[in-house]
């Protein structure tokens, strides 16, 4: 059965992210829907998605039933309830299927949730911010649900930082400083010396680790993933509590650079 109306709004780590100011509202409800439902994964109503997502109901009515028409959603008339369909795991699989095969991927995310019990991410940086692009959610019961598709300013996660060690310390200064002009930093000045020596950490350690100021008692370790044919270095990620993280990180750290591994040695092997 679905969960409690507005019970996944209400338990969100980060806010679910805003559609861009430019973007077209109908095809970015599209996929902030198929997000949601990569999120919740479970068959959802009418009422859920409107509460959820902040649709108003009958644009929800009308986006279900759209997708339904079209293939990508299959209706259970009993329990007037809404599931994706094998056509909405088919999307994209041309353009990462080397990436899926042999160990695949997302079954190697999901053996990091089995081995950790905490959210397992996969990154990208998208101008000074990281966003998760894939999340297989925390199976410990105290964790709050972390959105597929959220954004974290670079200087603030484990992925961005793990990121930007790629670049040139004076990059680095010159990537970061707008964000402190922005509303969510407006009472924060830029320490560069901690910021720069934080990164010369990650360079030396082959990994990252932060605590995050934006999600209360949170914190993410992050390595890289290099993917052929795909340009930007990504970042696994574990994300939970600090208490947790901190006094498991040798562990952890151990956990995502084997899994991570594994997977590359396999993906390299054809």
């Amino acid at each position: 059965m679905p969960r409690k109306k507005s019970y996944i709004r209400q338990n969100w780590a980060l806010p679910r992210p805003e559609l861009p100011s430019g973007a077209v509202k109908s095809a970015g409800r599209v996929l902030q829907l198929l997000e949601y439902l990569d999120d919740v994964r479970l068959p959802v109503n009418v009422a859920q998605v409107a509460e959820d997502l902040g649709f108003p109901q009958s644009s929800a009515s009308a986006l279900l039933h759209s997708l339904e028409e079209l293939g990508y959603l299959e209706f259970d008339a009993s329990r007037r309830t809404y599931g994706p369909t094998v056509r909405v795991a088919l999307l994209g699989v041309w353009s990462a299927r080397a990436a899926m095969r042999d160990a695949g991927l997302l079954q190697m995310m999901e053996q990091l949730g089995t081995r950790t019990s905490e959210h397992v991410g996969l990154a990208r940086r998208i101008g000074d911010h990281c966003q998760y692009i894939h999340v297989v959610q925390a199976t410990n019961r105290a964790q709050r649900f972390l959105p597929i598709g959220s954004m974290m300013p670079v200087a603030d996660t484990a992925a961005g930082l793990l990121m930007l060690s790629a670049y040139p310390d004076e990059d680095i200064v010159s990537m970061v400083r707008p964000l402190y002009k922005s509303v969510q930093y407006a009472k924060r000045m830029l320490d560069q010396q901690s910021l720069l020596r934080a990164i010369e950490g990650v360079r030396r350690s082959g990994y990252a680790y932060h605590r995050s100021r934006l999600v209360p008692q949170g914190a993410s370790i992050a390595v890289p993933l290099r993917l052929e044919g795909y340009a930007q270095t990504l970042a696994v990620t574990i994300s939970g509590f600090t208490t947790v993280l901190r006094a498991n990180m040798v562990d952890l750290v151990a956990i995502l650079q084997d899994e991570v591994s594994r997977f590359s040695g396999h993906w390299g092997a054809d």
